[in-house]
């Protein structure tokens, strides 16, 4: 499974003072200890610490973190930093009193050189066992292609692309075709489009994207759209205005979003609005819309989803998503919430706000349900059919 893409949020998506939100106070906490530490005692302090002031989900989260503190505490302190089996069973703790946190971004990852390779997702862990396959690359570059669409098409693949100022490396996927001579269709594996043509300048991605958009633009030609968000692991939040924005003629509000405020667990700020903004020269798209959501769809694909499901004229199909709606921004601490160092030892990569959707309820280690469940069918992707899009085919009447 490719590991969860993060939703990146610049301070430009709180737009508007939504709500006064009330600030409800918990018991005095222990600041962070100093680092690095020399003892498993000050790596569980700082990590205690900091999750109970830097986690943004205490509103919503059932984990009785006052209860985490008093039964590791002591298990922790009987451990020898020094000791690479005592190390392994740090991890394993570190593991057990986080498995059940609802943040669907959160990884904990760790600096040392005996757990340098270990990493824990509690929601990895959760769906395990639980979770339909992920539909690979191939599948919406070759057999879509080859089974569903008209002669023209555009199927581009293992674009590399340098997503962060640390050098890691990815792969663009972009898929756009017409089916049926009347539908376009439009597959990204990952929303780091704007950054790859804007900003890197990929000619090949930019003429994938703009094939799109004269397809989108030609009169009479696109009178029904599918937007293919399965498989989708997330990205930059610059591609909701940067790909919703084109189909969309004024701004549209579709999410709140708050950010701690303080050092207790529930000192947020209000809530604000979170908009998605057209692009110069949009036009609304009113024909109709058919979004494909999966369970592998993260993130940047879930948020993207939510917003075009607040048109009227946006049906989704498909399964349940991931669950990972809370905007994380790395670079941009926002008022001391979300991800965090803790005492030299490990990083915590968790969301720097929460999220509620327009209607009011949070999404969050639940996922965004579809309009029309149709399941995961993997005889049928064995036989190269794909019963979701043919289920879109036939709601857009075709």
């Amino acid at each position: 499974m490719n590991s969860v893409r993060s939703i990146r949020l610049p301070i430009s998506i709180v737009l508007m003072i939504y709500c006064m939100g009330g600030c409800k106070k918990t018991n005095p906490i222990s600041l962070p200890t100093q680092y690095p530490a020399s003892d498993f005692s000050q790596v569980f302090q700082d990590f205690w610490s900091q999750m109970n002031t830097n986690y943004v989900f205490w509103s919503i989260d059932t984990v009785d973190w006052d209860a985490k503190y008093k039964f590791y505490q002591p298990l922790f302190a009987q451990l020898n930093i020094q000791h690479p089996q005592d190390e392994l069973k740090a991890f394993q703790y570190f593991s057990d009193m986080t498995r059940g946190l609802v943040d669907s971004h959160y990884q904990l990852s760790f600096f040392d050189p005996v757990l340098l390779d270990s990493v824990f997702s509690p929601a990895n862990a959760r769906k395990k066992g639980h979770i339909a396959p992920e539909l690979p690359f191939t599948f919406f570059s070759q057999t879509i292609t080859k089974k569903y669409f008209d002669n023209s098409y555009w199927a581009l693949t293992d674009i590399p692309f340098v997503f962060s100022e640390k050098d890691d490396t990815t792969k663009m996927g972009l898929v756009t075709g017409i089916i049926k001579k009347h539908i376009l269709y439009l597959h990204i594996n990952q929303f780091y489009l704007h950054n790859g043509i804007q900003v890197q300048g990929s000619t090949i991605l930019a003429e994938g994207w703009n094939q799109f958009l004269t397809s989108l633009h030609t009169a009479g030609l696109a009178t029904a759209l599918i937007i293919d968000m399965r498989s989708n692991s997330g990205g930059e939040i610059v591609d909701l205005n940067y790909v919703g924005g084109e189909l969309i003629g004024s701004p549209l509000n579709f999410a709140y979003t708050r950010e701690k405020s303080g050092n207790g667990r529930l000192d947020y700020t209000p809530w604000a609005d979170a908009t998605m903004t057209p692009v110069a020269s949009a036009t609304a798209y009113t024909y109709p819309i058919v979004v494909l959501i999966d369970q592998h769809s993260i993130s940047m694909a879930e948020m993207l989803t939510m917003a075009l499901k607040r048109l009227p004229n946006t049906h989704t199909i498909g399964d349940t998503t991931w669950g990972a709606n809370g905007p994380l921004n790395p670079d941009v601490p926002l008022y001391g919430g979300g991800q965090f160092d803790f005492a030299g030892y490990g990083y915590a990569y968790t969301s720097s706000a929460e999220y509620m959707y327009k209607n009011g309820k949070i999404y969050e280690g639940k996922g965004f349900p579809p309009d029309q469940y149709v399941p995961y069918n993997q005889d049928s992707v064995n036989a190269g059919i794909d019963v979701q899009l043919e289920a879109a085919i036939h709601f857009l009447g075709y």
